[in-house]
């Protein structure tokens, strides 16, 4: 990243003879990307800071962790969040170099038990695992006619696509990340 890195902290001071800023808004000049490392459940605290500052809020990544193998990056796990039926839905999406999906598992959600609750079966998580499609994957009701379709959960299309959506935006987190934007 080329440009200029601000550190944040409520408690201010220096580290490493860099200032500290007390809060995002303190930060001078245009913020181009911002990196939170924070609690996830204290990071909509923040929005109304960012907003303020100008910062575009993107997508729905809350962390990326890199996935490491005799010191070269195989891959990346994603957590993402995404709105449901039944409100947030949490998960983690793994995601090699070469943005085939290796995984897709909601850690929290609220979605209807019996139907939106499937999302979280192989079933329904098996059709991700496969290379990423170039312009993402897309849910479809009924049967599937193409490579880059979801077939939605029956009764649960909201919930279907809300997953569908996070795996397509860790991708794009990963995309980015090795083209070296983020």
């Amino acid at each position: 990243f080329p440009g200029e890195i601000y550190l944040v902290n409520p408690k201010g001071g220096t580290i490493a003879g860099r200032p500290v800023y007390t809060s995002v808004k303190e930060i001078p000049g245009k913020v181009d990307v911002a990196v939170v490392t924070i609690p996830a459940d204290a990071v909509p605290d923040l929005i109304p800071e960012f907003k303020e500052k100008g910062i575009v809020l993107e997508g729905n990544i809350l962390n990326v962790y890199t996935g490491i193998k005799e010191e070269k990056t195989i891959g990346y796990v994603v957590e993402v969040s995404t709105r449901g039926y039944g409100g947030k839905i949490r998960m983690l999406v793994g995601v090699s170099k070469n943005l085939e999906i290796t995984g897709v598992t909601l850690t929290n959600h609220n979605e209807t038990p019996g139907l939106g609750s499937k999302a979280n079966e192989p079933k329904f998580t098996g059709q991700y695992l496969k290379q990423c499609p170039e312009n993402g994957f897309v849910v479809v009701k009924g049967a599937k006619s193409k490579d880059d379709q979801i077939e939605a959960i029956s009764g649960a299309t909201i919930t279907s696509r809300a997953v569908t959506q996070g795996v397509n935006d860790a991708v794009a987190a990963v995309k980015a990340i090795e083209k070296g934007e983020l």
